[in-house]
């Protein structure tokens, strides 16, 4: 007898070669990195756009409001009433994006004054957000450059004070 071991079927079959590799997985170092920057990226683009969302939303609400004033005083031409309607609105869009301490006492030529200072230009030359509010004026006066100045002054505003 001999001291062999037996040949089974496995030791006679072919050797048969491993699947072809893919060309696109496992992926090389250098796509891992160019994937981890691009999602680097999207991330960040991410909440820069959340963060001018949340940051616009003030000046969205103020315009829409605006606009709602704008067209309810074409109308009705209460000049009188819409007056006081566009100061409590500069004012109430000056507390979100400045110090409170620097507006709230504001009143008269100083709110005026203010009004003018922070915007890049003159936009409230005369008195007629300080006086028509008090006046019984209901369709003498013309508040289309009061609109459009109080709509350029809040497109102005870049960010909110953090009060």
């Amino acid at each position: 007898m001999s001291d062999t071991p037996p040949i089974t079927d496995a030791l006679l079959r072919d050797i048969h070669m491993p699947a072809q590799l893919s060309n696109w997985w496992p992926l090389a170092y250098g796509w891992w990195i160019v994937l981890g920057v691009l999602g680097c990226i999207l991330l960040y683009s991410g909440y820069k756009f959340y963060h001018h969302y949340i940051v616009g939303r003030a000046k969205r609400h103020a315009l829409q409001v605006l606009l709602s004033y704008e067209n309810a005083y074409h109308q009705n031409k209460n000049a009188s009433h819409y007056c006081a309607q566009l100061s409590e609105l500069l004012r109430r869009v000056a507390l979100v994006y400045f110090p409170r301490e620097q507006v709230a006492g504001l009143h008269g030529m100083a709110w005026i004054n203010f009004l003018n200072q922070t915007s890049n230009n003159t936009l409230f030359t005369d008195d007629t957000l300080l006086t028509l509010p008090y006046t019984n004026n209901t369709c003498l006066i013309d508040l289309t450059p009061l609109f459009n100045a109080t709509r350029q002054w809040i497109k102005q505003r870049n960010k909110p004070c953090l009060n």
